[in-house]
């Protein structure tokens, strides 16, 4: 693949992971109020008791998956300059997430999602030192 296409893509690849931890985190959500008991079913919305927790632990991993890929995927797709494409991204992933986290008021998400970018920003970084010594 040439190096002026790889570097095109960059920025859609990062999209793409964050619809794959969105859409994954959806499917999650639509399973388990597919599989409600009739008995919890109010206006076609599911009051049973774990339903709180799937949603509870879906908004804090599914965000944290979206920052991995969105830093891991630019890292594998960019042709040079790798870890300051993830630093790059990182921090514009970190910025919208920000955004997003204190107009919600999700602040745990926003938190995970910080965390989790920050990790595999680190792991990115360790690949890369590893690849000098």
């Amino acid at each position: 693949m040439s190096t002026f296409l790889r570097w095109i893509l960059v920025a859609p690849v990062s999209l793409v992971g964050y619809f794959i931890a969105l859409f994954l985190g959806m499917g999650v959500i639509m399973i388990a109020e597919a599989l409600c008991p009739a008995q919890y079913l109010i206006s076609e919305t599911c009051f049973a008791p774990y339903m709180q927790s799937v949603e509870t632990v879906s908004l804090l991993f599914f965000p944290a998956l979206a920052a991995a890929l969105v830093v891991l995927l630019p890292y594998i797709t960019a042709p040079s300059y790798k870890f300051l494409t993830a630093c790059i991204v990182y921090m514009t992933g970190a910025g919208v997430a920000i955004y997003m986290g204190l107009s919600t008021g999700a602040y745990t998400s926003l938190f995970a999602t910080l965390i989790s970018g920050a990790l595999m920003l680190y792991v990115v970084y360790r690949t890369v030192a590893f690849r000098k010594i």
